[in-house]
């Protein structure tokens, strides 16, 4: 495959469909009609055709399918018109079946290489979008990890710098919360997050508690997948051990999302 991308190029003005692809084919096709006429004293029987065949390859390659069939198609014409006896008619003498057996395998190679050029050229550009849709999410997967780095570096920082007392616990807590908020954005497709979604999320070691105990209320707001890991950042400070809840049932709270669901918790 990396030999067939070596030779295959991609200039914007003569991709498949342009005007420029068409002209492409024309121009080809007078050169190679230009070029037949002038070594037609040194040809010899059985290749009058062989100025089109690369007219058509070197088409279909720069073009798609489309010009290289019109450069096909203006080949056979021209050839038809110019070449064949008898010169300036469409006509075939059925006096002269050669020609007749010349032009048709003139037609069928030049569709086979027409089609076969062309699943090339698809095949390439399959390949190359592949390739460069691979290389985008790796950047993607490295920015994010870079991120996701950095943000257990604050959380780590943040809980270290409130006491080392119970750091292990409450720092792992947090790394939790964090890995509750990733696989909530992965299943969106990091398109955002419903808040509701988030809390519940945040809540989910008190599961059995939500509904009869644990109330979730508030206006209905999505975030992005930025505001939503700086949200989950912000609560987990708020937020109690799971072992904890008898603090929690003192507070009466677990947890608060200023501006958003509240989640409070009833004795």
């Amino acid at each position: 495959m990396e030999k067939l991308i070596s030779i295959y190029f991609d200039i914007p003005a003569w991709r498949p469909g342009t005007v420029g692809a068409y002209s492409l084919a024309f121009v080809s096709f007078v050169l190679a009609m230009a070029l037949r006429f002038a070594i037609d004293p040194y040809l010899m029987g059985g290749v009058q055709f062989i100025t089109f065949y690369p007219a058509v390859i070197v088409t279909t390659l720069l073009s798609g399918f489309g010009a290289g069939l019109f450069c096909a198609a203006l080949s056979l014409a021209g050839s038809m018109y110019f070449l064949l006896q008898p010169h300036w008619s469409f006509y075939i003498l059925v006096e002269d079946p050669g020609n007749a057996v010349l032009l048709l395998l003139f037609i069928v190679i030049i569709l086979s290489n027409v089609i076969l050029i062309t699943g090339l050229r698809y095949s390439v550009e399959r390949f190359k979008e592949h390739g460069e849709k691979e290389h985008l999410l790796m950047r993607e997967i490295n920015h994010r990890a870079k991120n996701m780095l950095s943000l257990v570096h604050a959380i780590a920082r943040q809980t270290a710098a409130r006491g080392p007392e119970d750091f292990v616990e409450r720092f792992t807590n947090r790394v939790q919360a964090l890995a509750a908020n990733q696989d909530l954005l992965v299943r969106n497709e990091w398109r955002g997050v419903d808040m509701d979604d988030l809390v519940r999320a945040q809540l989910a070691h008190f599961a059995d508690l939500v509904g009869p105990r644990i109330m979730i209320h508030g206006p209905k707001l999505r975030l992005n997948a930025a505001a939503a890991q700086a949200m989950v950042s912000q609560y987990t400070s708020l937020r109690p051990m799971p072992g904890n809840t008898e603090r929690s049932r003192q507070r009466g709270v677990a947890s608060i999302l200023a501006g958003g669901p509240s989640a409070t918790l009833s004795p």
